[in-house]
């Protein structure tokens, strides 16, 4: 049960706590990462981006005691004493999503136990909804959101794949038609990791039959995508925290020759992407944005404390028609939020202030 003393979480003011003020107990908050990245010798490796996230609780006027934990089904794992959970930084759960789901599946069954448990970020039942793209993307669909044309396939059928099924002669058995090119990426993925664009009649390469034939190792599905060429003007990123919209950037794939231009898809900056966080989202992104936190808070009942809805911007064919946003991903688990850019302070604030709220919450 909740405690009324503690502020609702989407108050943008310092929380106060009464009851964690006349307690001995000093607050616990694990940063999750996975067991790779745990065996990492700092902290500054294993948490990347979320290290100003990290520091910013440690010197909370609350003073909680802040530290890592492995994602492990070893039972000697105790998180006992810990009063939040925080997922945001378990960069690569993808590779072994498995153990992943398994490590949520068992929380979940002892926090229906009824057992006594911290609070964790995101709820478990968001995340185990948003891990799989085969999943969440068909049903954002059916609730009236665009995204791009998707196909669900085995990853069996990709390790066996040959130029022809993907957009050769063939194309035009996709429901989208005989567009140029289509990408194939794991159900399971993050950071664009065995993500693949192939053009109309593009020949493939052993890195691409190499590749394809690793994704069995992401789990049993695969999508295969329309391409959007739209992504080459780059790709938005709407952050929302606490329930509110917080901040956005623009995400532009690497510029370069004419053939670079045309094979680069990829925003992230390991592939050379860049980003502008200095221009605001056009409005069919923010209405479609704010859409999908309304249908998240009405699906999980207000689990969801942050999230990222990444898209595209399309322009109408037709004269007098309204552009649309589709949706490439709604990032529920671990998504980079840019808090040191444009509008990034105030959210890191809001983003300390609402992890804080929930200590002392059962």
């Amino acid at each position: 049960m909740r405690d009324e003393t503690i502020h609702s979480f989407s108050s943008p003011d310092v929380v106060c706590f009464r009851q964690l003020e006349a307690s001995t107990k000093k607050p616990k908050i694990a940063f999750m990462v996975v067991e790779e990245v745990y065996n990492k010798p700092t902290v500054l490796e294993q948490l990347l981006g979320d290290y100003d996230f990290y520091c910013a609780l440690q010197y909370h006027n609350v003073k909680p005691e802040v530290t890592l934990l492995p994602i492990s089904l070893d039972a000697k794992i105790n998180y006992d004493g810990y009063d939040v959970l925080i997922l945001k930084s378990c960069w690569g759960y993808h590779k072994d999503g498995a153990q992943f789901s398994e490590w949520l599946e068992i929380f979940l069954a002892r926090q229906r136990g009824g057992q006594s448990l911290p609070v964790i970020l995101n709820g478990a039942t968001v995340m185990l909804w948003n891990y799989r793209k085969d999943i969440y993307l068909p049903e954002l669909q059916e609730a009236g959101f665009q995204i791009p044309g998707t196909c669900v396939v085995d990853s069996d059928f990709m390790g066996n794949i040959t130029s022809t099924h993907l957009g050769g002669d063939t194309g035009s058995n996709w429901p989208w038609g005989t567009e140029n090119a289509v990408v194939v990426k794991p159900a399971i993925s993050a950071g664009s990791d065995l993500t693949f664009k192939l053009d109309k009649g593009e020949m493939l390469t052993e890195a691409h039959k190499d590749g394809f034939s690793q994704l069995r190792n992401y789990g049993e599905k695969v999508l295969v995508q329309e391409y959007l060429k739209e992504i080459r003007d780059g790709e938005w990123s709407l952050m929302y925290i606490a329930g509110e919209y917080t901040h956005a950037i623009l995400k532009i794939p690497r510029k370069g020759n004419e053939g670079e231009i045309k094979k680069e898809f990829r925003c992230q900056a390991k592939f050379g992407g860049t980003r502008d966080d200095t221009v605001p989202p056009p409005a069919v992104a923010r209405e479609a944005g704010d859409r999908v936190l309304r249908w998240l808070d009405a699906k999980f009942g207000g689990e969801v404390v942050y999230v990222r809805v990444d898209g595209v911007v399309r322009q109408p064919s037709q004269s007098g028609a309204k552009p649309e946003f589709l949706i490439i991903e709604v990032e529920c688990i671990e998504p980079i939020l840019f808090l040191e850019g444009e509008g990034g302070k105030a959210a890191l604030t809001k983003l300390v202030n609402s992890t804080i709220g929930l200590l002392g919450r059962e």
